[in-house]
């Protein structure tokens, strides 16, 4: 069983390091992002900088980077600020012929943005392979999917796997 985490976790990292960033999953280090202000809305990105354990959760922080547009203010405003929120991940349904997939969702969290209260929706998002490093990408997608299925959910709320963090960010260094 540590031989095949280790596998895994060698597979991503060797996945982190490939030259070709435009080859790599679409959904991991930028998500779009959506709020609703009491009179306006904001529209951007959610750029993960990493994937960490937080508590029996895992908790993607980085930037809200977009543009805020509400009634308040003259003109569109221009956001860059920290963000958090949990996620939970999900493989591929059993007995689906394609195991490539992981899937991603991203909880929804009222914040403060340019000093507005804001509801930023949930976002769920399929990590598929995709371009000159498709066929790595899928066995490490693939590996994780059999990994999340074959691991019971623990009787009392336990810490994500250290297995888990290590593909999610390795998938985020090549996402960028």
């Amino acid at each position: 069983m540590t031989r095949t985490l280790a596998a895994v976790s060698a597979a991503a990292l060797v996945l982190a390091a490939a030259p070709d960033a435009h080859a790599s999953p679409a959904g991991v280090a930028s998500i779009p992002a959506r709020a609703a202000t009491q009179k306006g809305r904001f529209t951007g990105q959610f750029v993960v900088g990493r994937y960490v354990a937080s508590g029996a959760g895992i908790l993607a922080t980085g930037r809200l980077q977009g543009r805020l547009r509400d009634s308040r203010y003259p003109s569109a405003r221009d956001i860059d600020q920290g963000f958090s929120t949990f996620v939970t991940v999900s493989g591929a349904p059993a007995g689906t012929a394609d195991c490539k997939r992981l899937t991603l969702a991203f909880a929804g969290k009222t914040v403060r943005i340019f000093g507005l209260r804001a509801a930023v929706a949930p976002r769920t998002v399929t990590v598929r392979p995709r371009g000159q490093n498709a066929a790595g990408i899928g066995e490490v997608l693939c590996a994780a999917g059999e990994w999340l299925a074959a691991t019971p959910p623990p009787a009392t709320p336990q810490p994500p796997p250290d297995w888990l963090l290590h593909v999610l960010n390795g998938l985020r260094a090549v996402d960028r």
